[in-house]
């Protein structure tokens, strides 16, 4: 079914939009160090047209 089903716990979320998708940024820690400017890795990168996206919302407001 699915290759890989290791699973990151994800600390942070930035997200950034455009006008036909949304990007959903997850780190473990801190993404931005305001000392210096400088971005930490980010460890998974999710984009998604602005359905998807509004199915996920709707799907995550059911669970929590």
């Amino acid at each position: 079914m699915y290759e890989e089903t290791g699973a990151l716990f994800a600390n942070q979320v930035m997200v950034n939009s455009g006008r036909d998708h949304i990007v959903l940024d997850f780190s473990t820690g801190i993404i931005s160090d305001h000392t210096t400017g400088k971005l930490l890795p980010i460890q998974k990168r999710i984009a998604l047209r602005p359905s998807n996206a509004l199915k996920l919302i709707q799907t995550l407001s059911g669970v929590i």
